[in-house]
């Protein structure tokens, strides 16, 4: 059981800002916010793929890419260079009209699968009490990117699901996801793990098919002072079949949200909780993390391995893009079982 503390273990090596960051592929130019981002690494770069807002209005996200030496990060240049983005996936069908939120990556074999949140056509009508949002999982290949699987709309007591990443492993599909539910006339959050039972029907098709998922392999409850829980970032495999991440929590005696450390093992149908770091291991601490549009806020959403550190991409207050490091072996060492 984790504990209401915090200690930091990732220094803080960069921030993006939305003026220095230039879309080349519409004339808004420069967004007026950009954060919780998912993230890979080809070695030389780091590949950001952030959430970005054009206007306030109804406040509607598409999703860019963009690149940023690892170099510039190392010398501290990020904090002040400019970057040119493009946006790679736009709101356009029923279940992302209204947004394209928070994406996270993983790898599958020389693709990337991008996986976020949808804002549906039902997000804004409250008289529609399901499939407000919905995972949406994309392939990337070639630079082309399609748009390949949605959560079912008709799944009852399932208000919405998000916070979501795709695990493939041994030929078998894993939805990590934070489903919001109706559960003995209760509401309830929490994180779980969902094998994907159509995965070869979705990945072979040419039209957006709906994901048919099995019961939780797992369910993570909030702990007692927090509002909610959910996956932050996609794993790093550790060891053969157990996997370090991130995860999040709004803690509701100061209406943070913080991050804490979970590994875990998962082979074929079992999946075995191994631990949890004591306590948080990134809060807001900067000005940048403090104020925003949502003030008091980290939220990882990538993660990286580069030697034996670890960098992780993550929102700062819903306004900014924030770089933080870690020494691997100490995080491992933080949850070890």
């Amino acid at each position: 059981m984790r504990k209401r503390i915090q200690e930091e273990f990732f220094e803080r090596v960069g921030v993006i800002s939305p003026n220095r960051v230039h879309i080349s592929n519409h004339p808004l130019d420069t967004p007026r916010t950009i954060f919780n981002p998912a993230l890979d690494f080809n070695g030389i770069d780091l590949i950001i793929y952030p959430r970005v807002i054009a206007g306030y209005y109804m406040y509607v996200s598409a999703i860019g890419k963009m690149e940023v030496p690892l170099s510039d990060v190392e010398d501290g240049s990020v904090n002040y260079s400019h970057y040119s983005a493009k946006l790679v996936i736009l709101p356009q069908d029923t279940f992302d009209i209204w947004g394209a939120e928070d994406p996270r990556l993983t790898k599958w074999g020389d693709k990337n699968l991008i996986v976020y949140t949808g804002r549906t056509v039902n997000y804004f009508d409250p008289s529609k009490r399901s499939w407000r949002t919905s995972p949406v999982v994309a392939i990337e290949e070639n630079d082309e990117i399609r748009k390949v699987a949605v959560r079912k709309r008709d799944e009852k007591g399932v208000i919405s699901d998000k916070d979501a990443f795709v695990l493939v492993k041994d030929e078998r599909a894993y939805l990590f996801h934070r489903p919001h539910v109706i559960e003995n006339g209760e509401e309830k959050f929490y994180m779980a793990v969902s094998e994907i039972l159509n995965w070869n029907e979705i990945v072979n098709s040419n039209e957006t098919k709906e994901m048919e998922l099995s019961e939780p392999l797992v369910r993570i409850y909030p702990e007692k002072w927090e509002e909610r829980v959910g996956w932050g970032t996609p794993p790093i495999e550790v060891e053969p079949n157990t996997y370090l991440a991130l995860a999040h929590a709004l803690d509701k005696t100061d209406m943070a949200y913080k991050a804490f450390l979970i590994m875990f093992r998962l082979k074929g149908s079992e999946f075995e909780l191994l631990g949890t770091s004591p306590g948080y291991v990134m809060s807001p601490i900067t000005r940048y993390e403090i104020y925003g549009d949502r003030p008091m806020v980290v939220f990882p959403t990538g993660l990286v391995r580069v030697d034996n550190d670890v960098y992780v991409s993550y929102g700062a207050a819903d306004a900014v893009i924030g770089l933080a490091r870690a020494d691997l072996s100490l995080l491992i060492s933080l949850v070890s079982p």
